[in-house]
């Protein structure tokens, strides 16, 4: 019989202890407590974590965009990975692209603390305008 047949788990016959283990359970344990470990880190890359990593995505495909130091550059990881197949190339200068995240941070804050303030004058008129009525009133 050729290739190898897939058996589910559910039908496996298990007989533990029949043969001496290649590592003790210790080894066993350390090694998926490492493995764990190794799971739950963010950032997988080599070197100094790039400032948009995990946050820079490309427009089309919607992969994420990998930075390469040697351009300073982040590149489309679906063009890197399989060239113009997948996804056309793009590339965003890393100053280039904190200039475009820093000038929506400034223009956020702009617009919040004018939305502040016009909150301000409106509590201020409708309390003149409640002071007013109540005098009315009277």
């Amino acid at each position: 019989m050729g290739g190898s047949a897939y058996i589910d788990e559910s039908e496996w016959i298990v007989i533990p202890n029949t043969h001496e283990p290649l590592i003790n359970c210790e080894q066993f344990e350390a090694v998926q407590e490492k493995i764990k470990q190794r799971a739950t880190r963010v950032f997988r890359g080599r070197g100094r974590k790039s400032l948009f990593a995990r946050v820079a995505f490309c427009a089309d495909c919607g992969a994420g965009m990998n930075f390469k130091n040697d351009r300073q550059s982040y590149v489309c990881s679906t063009y890197q990975k399989n060239t113009s197949k997948k996804c056309s190339s793009h590339i965003i200068k890393h100053d280039a692209l904190k200039q475009v995240v820093l000038a929506n941070l400034k223009d956020l804050i702009d617009n919040s603390l004018n939305m502040q303030s016009l909150v301000d004058v409106t509590i201020q008129r409708a309390g003149i305008k409640k002071n007013s009525a109540v005098k009315e009133l009277e």
